[in-house]
């Protein structure tokens, strides 16, 4: 008899400092009848040792060493390696209380929810300050359809269902569904998404049993628009943009918001990113725009004209405005540099 409630998933890629009090944290939980399944992305800085080390001590705790492929793969493992009767992630840079499980599980007991979406607080390494989340709902049991005319309005204010962690859903809910991998942006929600469709109560939780790691060392924040791939984000978006229509939320608020999203996707995939690889993405921008019936609402000048080229498809001209651009940009900067330059030998000669 399988006597496993809960598989805990945690990724690891070079997280030495947070790792081994984490796992002494899982390994001191209230709840006992789980397994712990780390997957070592690749380290390089000993976290994978530190994971050995748990699995030799108690057997509840197994890791598995890959090749790095990225925290969507590494997922990906840990579910399809999974026994437990339900699922919930874990960061391996966050921390959580001692009833972390115990109170998602009875939470998911009592309520015959499809799904626990429990409490959390921000923590950080430079300062002892915890903030609590702002949670959009009070503890309690919720009907997917009372709740979805605010759906798209409560993501974006809060992201409550975009995040991995602090979640308990069961195996069979997740069935074959597992993340996209080789996106590194968003992919948690784009899973979820896929999940949502087959729910039907969610179960909100208000008690912070989750310690969610916010600043520099968290290396799930992108900063840097170069290195996001917009046109990876459009299609999570039509992937939102296709649950609500599924569930029957495609309406109100929730259609205006996502229109408004995947415009702004369409517009971020020509604008930023190399004029090298502007010709593809800007056919591919097309066909989907075309495909998708994609309604575009510029709020911008640049972004009135991109649209307007992108309809009548006139890639070149698109693309010349886009290197004029990008060479006044580079003309500015210069000349600002230039002229700082010049004040500081003016102000020290």
């Amino acid at each position: 008899m399988n006597t496993i409630k809960i598989s805990i998933i945690i990724p690891v890629y070079n997280k030495i400092r947070y790792v081994k009090p984490l796992l002494n944290m899982v390994k001191e939980q209230s709840f006992h009848d789980f397994e712990c399944i780390l997957i070592d992305d690749g380290s390089t800085d000993g976290s994978g040792q530190v994971c050995d080390m748990f699995t030799k001590e108690d057997r509840r705790f197994s890791v598995f060493h890959i090749p790095n492929c990225g925290v969507s793969h590494a997922r990906n493992i840990g579910l399809n390696k999974s026994v437990g009767e339900y699922i919930t992630f874990i960061d391996a840079d966050d921390e959580i209380t001692k009833d972390y499980l115990q109170n998602l599980y009875e939470c998911m007991i009592q309520s015959s929810a499809d799904i626990v979406i429990g409490g959390h607080v921000d923590i950080w390494d430079d300062r002892d300050e915890i903030i609590p989340a702002i949670n959009p709902y009070k503890t309690g049991v919720y009907y997917l359809s009372d709740i979805l005319p605010e759906f798209a309005n409560v993501q974006r204010n809060f992201g409550t269902y975009g995040w991995c962690w602090s979640k308990l859903l069961s195996k069979e809910l997740i069935g074959e569904s597992r993340f996209t991998e080789g996106l590194i942006l968003a992919e948690d929600f784009d899973f979820y998404l896929k999940v949502y469709s087959k729910v039907n109560l969610i179960y909100f939780d208000l008690q912070p049993n989750y310690l969610y790691r916010q600043g520099a060392d968290n290396c799930s924040v992108v900063k840097d628009d170069d290195a996001i791939d917009y046109l990876a984000q459009l299609r999570v978006n039509l992937r939102y943009c296709s649950f609500l229509k599924d569930v029957g939320g495609w309406s109100g608020v929730n259609k205006e918001i996502v229109e408004k999203l995947l415009s702004n996707y369409v517009y971020f995939t020509m604008f930023y990113g190399t004029l090298d690889d502007f010709d593809r993405k800007f056919d591919e921008l097309y066909k989907i725009c075309q495909m998708e019936k994609i309604i575009l609402k510029p709020s911008g000048y640049m972004q009135k004209l991109l649209f307007w080229m992108l309809e009548k498809k006139w890639r070149f001209q698109a693309k010349g405005l886009m290197n004029v651009y990008k060479s006044v940009k580079k003309l500015v900067k210069y000349n600002h540099c230039i002229n700082g330059i010049v004040k500081n030998w003016i102000m020290f000669k």
